[in-house]
């Protein structure tokens, strides 16, 4: 059995950023996909984190990580039960399979995860590409978003230079792009900032798979 699924990681991103009640929260108190009143959340990088291991099934154990699912939604920041962060990632992907590439220099696939990082502010932001050419999906944050638009597939391209890195799993064919296509970009050049629209999927989506490796 392989130790990660690709496409695994990519089907739970997809179906949690098309859940109702899924919002985002930066602090620890909220963001280890806890459910508070009914609302689950996350933040971009654990957003990552449990796709990579609920999704593409890794054993985050191997880095470190404790694995009682049940305490890192009621025991956050505790005795680390809390998930990576954008800067504790990247060291971590290679090891998972992952392989840095310049994502000016390449032409992003489905899967592949994007980040960058200022270390002098300590700000950083993460997601998971959904389509060419810069079509990402993730927890986006909470300014000027609505709750729907929170965690979800973003309807616009993400801006050229926007990342720093593109993470590419060396492990597993390329997920092929979603089909039907997606919708003309309605915010070309856009950040994820400006482009955070929820994309709702057509119900045959839930009754079988759209992609396949």
């Amino acid at each position: 059995m392989a130790e990660f699924s690709l496409q695994g990681m990519f089907d739970w991103a997809v179906e949690w950023c098309n859940k109702p009640n899924v919002e985002y929260w930066m602090t620890a108190a909220r963001r280890n996909m806890r459910t508070i009143e009914g609302i689950t959340y996350f933040d971009c990088s654990s957003f990552v984190f449990f796709a990579v291991w609920l999704g593409g099934g890794y054993d985050i154990g191997k880095l470190g990580y404790p694995t009682d699912l049940e305490k890192y939604k009621t025991m956050e920041g505790q005795d680390g039960y809390n998930a990576w962060v954008v800067h504790t990632m990247t060291p971590k992907l290679p090891k998972i399979g992952f392989t840095r590439y310049n994502p000016e220099m390449v032409v992003w696939q489905p899967g592949d995860i994007l980040s960058w990082y200022n270390a002098r502010t300590g700000d950083g932001h993460t997601e998971i590409c959904y389509a060419a050419p810069r079509i990402t999906m993730g927890a986006h944050g909470r300014k000027n978003r609505t709750p729907d638009e929170m965690v979800s597939i973003n309807t616009g391209n993400a801006k050229v230079g926007y990342y720093q890195d593109l993470w590419r799993f060396s492990g597993e064919t390329p997920i092929t792009p979603p089909d039907p296509p997606l919708p003309p970009d309605p915010n070309p050049g856009g950040d994820p900032g400006d482009s955070g629209d929820k994309r709702k999927m057509p119900l045959m989506f839930y009754m079988k798979p759209y992609w396949k490796i």
